[in-house]
Parts: structure tokens; sequence; C-alpha cells
């Protein structure tokens, strides 16, 4: 089979690219620069890679890939891997995207992003700071900065813009939209769509997975631990609790009740596990099983084994 050339074949190694410096290209139609205008130290390869935008004073840049940073313009200093990898990014810099449509939608502008997996900060526009690795990782995030998220389908849901946020874990943090918020393990903190609350912190699997709304400041540890707790919609709180334990402070929805759930501190499987949709304020149960039958009250407490694991209702 012979090599065939055309007019729209592209091949540089140093010497074939309008008169800049220290570029490689390799690909049909690929490095769309007419003139030497400051477009140096590239590296090209793949069909229509850097192909499309008008590239001018773009440096640095590695695009390897069919359409890799294909509307690249003044885009400096990163590197795509991947068919269509930072396929619309046209001044970005500094970022890393690996792998297929990684960084692949947005109009990136943004810089210093890390995203390792298909489809990862796929809507990036002015995004920054970002670590995205797994398979739709981030993958609504536009303007958001400063998260990390590990695993599949992290920090990805529609409307999900943080910026602060950690999340490891398949789904975890995935509908979070709020600023801060720490999950690990899988499912942790998922929520769900429109979950705008701040600065919690979820470990274990599916701990606190049904926040909604303005959830914040909550500590949960374990595995289901706060699982099924939400705010809802009629004016309900919860908020400033912890929770550590197997289905520790394991709670309801409050859609139907402006109910509050506010500082109560759950340690242990299945301390305080029967709040359901009910109010609970102040409440200390530590121990496993304490207070386990408890519906509603306020400050009580009780410390020990079963502690108190028959009381259902009541104050103080």
């Amino acid at each position: 089979t012979k090599l065939l050339l055309d007019a729209n074949s592209r091949i540089s190694l140093s010497n074939n690219d309008n008169s800049n410096t220290g570029n490689t290209i390799f690909g049909h139609t690929a490095f769309n620069c007419a003139s030497d205008n400051v477009s140096d130290y590239n590296v090209v390869i793949g069909q229509g890679a850097m192909g499309v935008g008008t590239v001018a004073a773009a440096a640095h840049n590695v695009a390897i890939g069919a359409n890799a940073i294909t509307d690249a313009t003044t885009a400096a200093g990163n590197v795509a891997i991947g068919s269509s990898s930072m396929f619309n990014a046209t001044s970005a810099s500094s970022n890393v995207a690996i792998g297929k449509l990684s960084m692949g939608l947005g109009v990136a502008t943004g810089s210093e992003n890390v995203a390792v997996g298909k489809s990862s900060l796929y809507d990036a526009i002015g995004a920054s700071g970002n670590t995205a690795v797994g398979t739709e990782s981030l993958y609504n995030v536009t303007s958001g900065s400063n998260n990390v998220a590990i695993g599949k389908a992290t920090l990805n849901a529609a409307g999900v813009n943080p910026s602060g946020s950690t999340a490891v874990g398949y789904t975890a943090s995935r509908y979070a939209q709020g600023t801060g918020n720490t999950s690990l393990g899988n499912g942790a903190l998922s929520g769900v769509s429109g979950f705008i609350g701040t600065y919690n912190i979820a470990i274990g699997h599916e701990t606190a997975d049904a926040f909604e709304l303005g959830e914040e400041y909550n500590i949960a540890i374990g595995a289901s631990a706060m699982g099924a707790m939400q705010e809802g919609e009629s004016g309900g709180d919860i908020d400033y609790n912890i929770a550590i334990g197997r289905d520790a402070l394991k709670g309801g929805d409050l859609d139907t009740n402006d109910r509050q759930v506010q500082g109560n501190i759950a340690i242990g499987a299945y301390a305080l596990d029967a709040t359901a949709d009910n109010d609970q304020t102040g409440t200390i149960a530590i121990g496993q099983n304490a207070l386990s039958a408890l519906t509603s009250g306020t400050e009580n407490i009780a410390i020990g084994y079963q502690a108190a694991d028959g009381l259902v209702g009541g104050d103080k």
C-alpha cells in the first residue's frame, strides 16, 4: 500500500508548519495554522486534531486523537489524548484530558483541570482546578472549581456546579450542587436532583444518600448512616447532625411536614434509627441500638448498649 498525500494532508517534523517552531504534525486536516504566529512546540496527531479553529499563538499542546482540541485558537499547554478530547476548547490552558470526549463538549476556557475517563468534565467551560477520574465524572460541571471527583458518575448530574467538593466512589455526591461537600463510598451523599446543601461529610456505602434541598453541616459515617433523610419542600431542616454507625440516625422524607432534625448525635449501629419523618432536636444516643425506638423528641440523652431502646417519644 502506498502512502497517499493530498492538499488536506498535514505532515511536519518541525519543517512544514508555516515557519512556526518545533511542531510535530501528522493527520488529515490537522493543525489549522496558516501563518507564523508563535504557534510553537505542539504535537498534533490525528484527523482534525487542532484542525478547525484558527490556530494563533497556540503553543506547547499535545493533541493526539481524531479531533482532539479541534477548535483550538490560543489554547496553550494542554494535553488531550483520545478521540474528540477537549473537542470544543478554544483558549483553555494547562489542562490534561485523557479519554474519548473528555472535556469534550463545553467551549473550554478554564485551566489546570485533569480529566481522565470517557466524557469526564464533559461540559467544562470556565471550570478550573478540577480533578475528575472516572467515566462521566464531573460530567455537567461548567464553571465549578477545585473539585475532586474519583469514580464513575461522581458529581456528575445536571445542574451540579460545585466548588471545593470531594467525591470518591461510584455516584458519590452525584447530585450535590453545594460547596464544600465531602463523600467517600458507593452512593455516599448521592442525593437527588435539587440538592444544594453545603459542607456535609458522608463516609460509607449510601450514607446520607437521599439529601435533596439545603441539608448542611451534617456528618454521616457508616453504611446508610442518615440514610433516607430528606428536608422536603415544606420548611423542614436537617442540619448540624452527627451520625456514626450503620443506619445511625436513619430518617425519612419531611416533604409533608415542617419538621426539624437538628443538632443530634447518634453513635453506634442503629442508634436513633427510628426518627423517620418526625422531629428530633438535640438528642444524644451513644451505643448500639441506643434510643433505637425513639421517633421524636428533644434533648434526650442515652449512653450505653441498647440504652433506652424502648423509649418511643418524649423530651429530656
